[in-house]
């Protein structure tokens, strides 16, 4: 029995692949999986013409900063060892989510994630003075100057009006 070989000058047909069974294809994708049609879209992208883009658009210097606020919290949240990352999913926004409820602040000062906050006030009588932060200014042409925010640094002087 001799081997047949197929050729540039013989070719046998082969048939397609045929079943008498129904198609499971979905025919209302038709549209959307026709090659000119997905090239079309592409060429002229379906967006609303009478609403234009750019009044959408946040100010240049505004996205700029969100996105180092994003940048910043995810280099943050990498440089945090692996056990405390792999416990919130190794998700910053859960970290974040996490340390925003009130109800996780021992929690989270037990992990090193935030600090204690102190609130003990000095004992009474140690002879320290509180001044306002915002002092009231007296009026122009008194001849005093405003007592500063920190009074230890700078020395208060009283100028003499002539």
């Amino acid at each position: 029995m001799a081997i047949k070989f197929n050729t540039l000058y013989n070719h046998t047909k082969l048939e397609g692949f045929k079943s008498d069974k129904p198609s499971k294809t979905q025919q209302s994708f038709g549209f959307e999986t026709d090659i000119n049609n997905i090239v079309k879209g592409m060429i002229a992208p379906s967006y609303n013409q009478k609403t234009p883009l750019f009044n959408q658009v946040v100010a240049p210097d505004a996205y700029e900063n969100a996105l180092n606020v994003i940048a910043d919290a995810n280099s943050r949240f990498e440089e945090l060892p692996s056990h405390i990352r792999a416990e919130f999913g190794n998700d910053p926004k859960k970290l974040l989510a996490f340390i925003d409820n009130p109800d996780n602040y021992e929690k989270a000062v037990k992990l090193g994630l935030i600090e204690k906050k102190i609130t003990a006030e000095p004992p009474v009588g140690t002879g320290t003075i509180s001044t306002p932060v915002n002092p009231v200014e007296p009026p122009v042409g008194t001849g005093t100057i405003s007592t500063p925010v920190n009074p230890v640094e700078t020395p208060v002087t009283e100028v003499s009006s002539q």
